[in-house]
């Protein structure tokens, strides 16, 4: 570890005993995904960490990666060191305070240090006085396992706007981008033509999507045709994404299956189903504050929906604005994402019955299978499918119904970009997650051995790390 602690067999079960302490594996706390049900029991079988489940589960590997909660803490920063109670001296954030579930009870005592075993160490942090981060340094590990990075500190910093990063990069100040909605699209274009620049996308393994909380499915069916994704992405998104027709991108597993009807550009058919009832209609599009990428495409659909007689009426709210407002159901359109690899289908889809994303409130007023409950059920079965064909005609299953009920506007294949001062950085090649930023395998060319970044986050532009424990440690927070 970071901190001189020696990894070990039992310090990944002390890490499990306290993340999946039963308190915190309800669907308030770390039960957004199916591992903390499907875990019987951890145990040390000398240096082997035996991990065994209830039931058949097959993406137990894939969930096993998740960035959290699974995230292994030294020892040393756990109040009580590597004999620390999980029931009275919790990880889990003090804020918390003392967790009283059906399962249990658990106190949140929070932890005493950040240290992982990464190619980084935490360093100074520059906080500022709406509680973000300016700055945040992060040190090059010299006993990395995989061997140190070459950039000795990778300093993160925020930007008061997407102009404002374009500055930074254009005057040598900022090395490089890294992350989607830290640049407008069109910015991103200009730096492909730019001398000293190199910009990157990664491969499409996420799919940009609309969920639609309408009742009238007439209206649905006219916003999914009436949308023209090829003018956006030529116009807005500098022509790097691909138009798509499902919610999951067909290079996800288990969603290989052309779904009908195709979700693409159509306006004689939007022009029928909308003038069927020739009745205006305003829709009210809930955004994040701070998007460039969300409020350049938001324009563009309004002008197409406007052409039906369609108002649309953009909303822009910060994160925690619209977190509420997606859970309350306060909303009529809002974008989603899907989460890529190695959360896609099962873990996405699954979250849509918890009541923390904006599938929840839709999916209350539907019918069998898509009502909660049957959903829910649904997703169990599949997941403890141990044969693979049936697994995949169970997938199929589920996500035709999911398509029919037209409850999405799947836009585009979402690739994430970076921009990189190449008189600065060579190397970089894109990781594989929507967050995963893999600058400790690029090489520094020439200056400094301290490198300016500026990342994406599910805000758009970064504004904090977090609180950087493993229970509520966000991917989107870098």
């Amino acid at each position: 570890f970071h901190d001189g602690a020696a990894w070990s067999c039992a310090v990944a079960k002390l890490n499990f005993d306290h993340f999946f302490v039963p308190a915190l594996t309800g669907p308030g706390w770390h039960g957004w995904y199916g591992l903390p049900g499907a875990l019987d029991s951890w145990t040390c079988d000398g240096e082997v960490f035996v991990v065994k489940t209830k039931t058949s589960y097959y993406p137990l590997l894939q969930e096993l990666t998740y960035i959290r909660p699974t995230r292994m803490l030294s020892p040393n920063s756990f109040v009580g060191g590597i004999t620390s109670d999980p029931l009275t001296q919790n990880s889990c954030h003090a804020g918390w305070g003392t967790v009283e579930e059906a399962e249990g009870t658990a106190v949140c005592a929070g932890i005493t240090a950040v240290s992982g075993t990464g190619p980084f160490k935490l360093g100074d942090r520059v906080a500022n006085e709406d509680g973000g981060d300016d700055q945040v340094d992060f040190l090059s590990f010299a006993d990395y396992w995989g061997g140190a990075p070459d950039i000795e500190t990778l300093r993160v910093v925020r930007y008061d706007s997407h102009d404002d990063v374009k500055a930074a990069l254009l005057d040598g100040s900022l090395d490089a981008v890294v992350g989607s909605g830290v640049l407008a699209p069109t910015d991103i274009t200009d730096f492909v033509y730019a001398d000293g620049f190199d910009v990157s996308h990664g491969e499409a393994t996420q799919n940009t999507v609309l969920i639609m909380n309408i009742a009238d499915d007439d209206v649905r069916k006219t916003v999914v045709h009436a949308v023209d994704k090829g003018a956006i992405i030529e116009q807005k998104l500098g022509g790097f994404e691909e138009a798509v027709s499902q919610v999951f991108s067909q290079a996800t597993p288990y969603c290989g299956k052309d779904l009908t009807p195709k979700f693409f550009y159509d306006i004689e058919k939007a022009e029928l189903l909308h003038c069927g009832d020739c009745k205006d209609v305003t829709i009210d599009f809930a955004m994040l504050e701070g998007d460039a990428t969300h409020k350049a495409v938001e324009e563009m659909i309004k002008a197409d929906l406007a052409v039906l007689g369609i108002t649309v009426n953009a909303r822009f709210l910060e994160k925690d604005d619209l977190n509420a407002a997606m859970t309350s159901g306060d909303f009529d359109m809002v974008f989603s994402e899907t989460w890529g690899a190695p959360y896609d289908p099962h873990s996405y889809a699954a979250s849509w019955t918890t009541p923390d994303e904006a599938h929840y409130p839709v999916m209350q007023t539907l019918a069998p299978p898509l009502d909660p409950a049957s959903f829910a059920a649904s997703i169990a079965d599949v997941l403890s499918e141990t044969d693979p064909a049936t697994r995949q005609q169970k997938w199929t299953t589920i996500l035709s119904d999911v398509h029919e009920e037209v409850m999405h506007l799947p836009l585009y294949g979402k690739r994430i970009p970076a921009v990189l001062n190449n008189q600065r950085l060579s190397g970089y090649r894109p990781g594989f997650q929507q967050f995963d930023y893999p600058l400790a395998k690029a090489t520094v060319v020439a200056g400094s051995k301290t490198v300016t970044v500026a990342p994406g986050a599910q805000s758009g532009l970064f504004n904090t790390v977090g609180r950087l424990d493993p229970h509520t440690y966000r991917p989107n927070e870098f």
